[in-house]
């Protein structure tokens, strides 16, 4: 099998997609014979017929539709190899793919948009998911960098810590904890505590801060998402503890609010995640940079 033109495959790829020589012509603005002669050379190439003419319009034959799944990736392949030549020129172009664990889903919009609105070329994908899933996702290659709330501990990583949080305990105005604050630490005992499930890094956090200080745990919800942790102490099911980049639009409203503990806070750093065994991009560097200087700033 000799390919020498990668213009036939691209006219394959279209072709699969439209599944007319005519329309892939008007696509592509070449002459319909153009479009035939190359899937003709592409077939000659291969040696087997790619598609099944018939009457009543265009079908993929076998080999067809495994020679469409290798084009596809030799053309994302090829995409990615200029948008990284552009990258090493210093131009800030490209698609950056990012993992965000809960608490970076509250930042990253902001950080986007002021990276964006420096280099407009930029496109961005974001790919949610926990602690767990979001270093997959950094073994498997699927995303460039990772923003997660621990540092996995893996060598082949970078764990740059980017910014400092602090966990929370809130509850809605008119809760008997606020009434004399701050409290001491045994004034939670067995108050009913909404949290993150068992997967969270958060929940783990809050666990080992709780028992640190001599709390004595009673969680009634185990929840998932941050929103309906705030809602549910926004209705009085119990106290909840969240990171306060995730409650800070109900703490500005008066929603909810802090319980003021007489204890130390409950701080811990975030990271963002890079690969050192990949190729690490002026875009990369550049995203990274925007989200030092905003927390700076901030």
């Amino acid at each position: 099998m000799d390919l020498r033109n990668l213009t036939q495959l691209y006219t394959f790829i279209d072709v699969a997609e439209t599944m007319s020589f005519s329309h892939t012509a008007q696509r592509l603005s070449i002459t319909q014979p153009a479009v035939s002669r190359h899937i003709k050379e592409l077939e000659t190439a291969v040696g087997v017929p790619l598609l099944d003419r018939r009457h009543q319009g265009l079908a993929m034959t076998e080999v067809g539709y495994a020679l469409l799944a290798h084009a596809e990736t030799i053309r994302a392949s090829v995409q990615q190899m200029q948008r990284e030549m552009a990258n090493i020129d210093g131009d800030v172009v490209g698609h950056l793919k990012v993992g965000v664990t809960p608490v970076w889903e509250f930042l990253i919009p902001r950080l986007l948009e002021e990276f964006k609105a420096r280099h407009p070329r930029f496109e961005f994908s974001l790919l949610p998911g926990n602690n767990f899933e979001v270093v997959d996702l950094m073994r498997r290659r699927t995303i460039h960098l990772g923003f997660v709330a621990e540092d996995p501990g893996i060598k082949e990583f970078d764990a740059i810590p980017v910014l400092d949080d602090e966990l929370v305990i809130v509850a809605p105005p008119g809760h008997d904890l606020l009434k004399d604050m701050p409290v001491p630490p045994s004034a939670l005992n067995g108050v009913p505590l909404i949290r993150r499930g068992e997967e969270s890094v958060t929940a783990h956090i809050c666990k080992l801060y709780l028992n640190t200080i001599g709390v004595r745990v009673n969680t009634v919800m185990e929840l998932e998402s941050h929103d309906a942790i705030k809602r549910a102490a926004k209705e009085g099911h119990g106290v909840a503890m969240v990171s306060t980049y995730a409650v800070q639009k109900e703490l500005d409203d008066g929603s909810l609010v802090q319980i003021q503990l007489e204890a130390p806070p409950c701080t811990r750093s975030l990271f963002v995640l890079r690969d050192r065994t990949r190729f690490f991009s002026p875009t990369q560097n550049a995203f990274i940079a925007v989200v030092a200087e905003s927390v700076a700033v901030n």
